[in-house]
């Protein structure tokens, strides 16, 4: 049996999951999602190349 997982987000959050999940399946461009985060490309792009690096 699995166990649920749940996550609390603030709305922030959750929105900043969605448009990051959006520019990693080539929706968004990052500098689209820098600009509705209100981040540089580089904040943007540090998550989404941070867990390939640690490998």
């Amino acid at each position: 049996m699995k166990k649920e997982v749940h996550y609390h987000l603030s709305k922030q959050q959750l929105n900043r999951f969605n448009i990051i999940s959006l520019t990693l399946a080539g929706h968004l461009k990052i500098k689209e999602a820098a600009d509705q985060m209100e981040l540089s490309e580089r904040q943007v792009m540090r998550p989404l190349i941070k867990p390939i690096v640690r490998k």
